[in-house]
This record gives C-alpha cells, structure tokens and sequence, in this order.
C-alpha cells in the first residue's frame, strides 16, 4: 500500500493542524491530503468540502513558501474522487479505515485514467477547472442536500 510512516495524527487532530496550517510539509503527503478531504466530506459534504480544503490547501502552501504549487484541476479532481469513493463506502469510521477501502486513491497515477499529462501540465489546467479528457469521473449517489454533487468531467 504505502512506503510513507505511520501518520501520528488522528483524523481530527490532522484537520486542525491542516486548517491551521501547522503541520510541516514532510508530514503533508498525498495520504494526508486524501484523509483530510475524506474527513472533511464526511463532514461537511462534498461541495463545502471542497471549498474548504481549497481554502486551508492555499493557505498551508503560503505559509511553507509554497504558494505557487497550487493546481486547480488536480486539487478539484481528487476532490471529487475522494467523494465518489466516500460515497461508495459510508459506513467507514475513520481515513484510515477509507484508505483500506479504497487504496487506489493512494495512487498518484490514479488520475491518469481521467486525465491525459499534457492537460495536467498546461497553464490553463493549474489556474482552472479543467474537465477529464479521458474517463469522466464518476457521480456519488447522492443522499442528502450536503451531499450533493455535480458530474465531473461530462
């Protein structure tokens, strides 16, 4: 699965350095970036999920002199990944449970299959939401207003 450590935060805890902004960029990976939006959707629901992970990612990036890594596309997509997987599978209680529910989303190479690495690469996909170019990205079955969501990509 993952070559990364044991994460030392729970899920709460990891929110709150996350929103913060203090937990360090060794301990921020793509792990920690999919348990933070899992937990935030899980929540908040998809769309203020979202918003608020877009929110706190700037501001975490700002703050390690980061700000120009930011990617609108690929933020949103694995946004919307992650939600379709929580939607999939509700009753995990905790990042790590989700994450061994669905150990793709650990994969950076997932979204390959949704985006060609010349869209992914272009100016205009790191400033703006870009749709897939390849396979859509799948709509959860939404169940709730807080839930609800848009089809990705179509």
């Amino acid at each position: 699965m993952s070559t990364l450590p044991p994460s030392p935060l729970d899920d709460d805890a990891l929110i709150v350095a996350f929103e913060t902004a203090t937990i360090s960029a060794k301990d921020f990976h793509h792990r920690e970036h999919v348990r933070v939006v899992w937990k935030l959707i899980t929540t908040v629901g998809s769309e203020a999920a979202r918003e608020r992970f877009v929110a706190a990612l700037i501001r975490l990036a700002n703050a390690h002199g980061a700000d120009q890594l930011y990617h609108e596309t690929l933020t949103r997509a694995w946004v919307e990944l992650i939600a379709e997987a929580a939607h999939r599978f509700p009753a995990t209680a905790s990042s790590f449970e989700f994450l061994e529910s669905c150990p793709e989303l650990l994969d950076r190479s997932t979204l390959g299959r949704h985006y060609s690495p010349e869209l992914l690469a272009s100016d205009e996909a790191r400033k703006n939401w870009i749709a897939p170019d390849r396979l859509p990205i799948p709509l959860p079955v939404s169940g709730t207003a807080a839930d609800s969501h848009h089809l990705v990509g179509v």
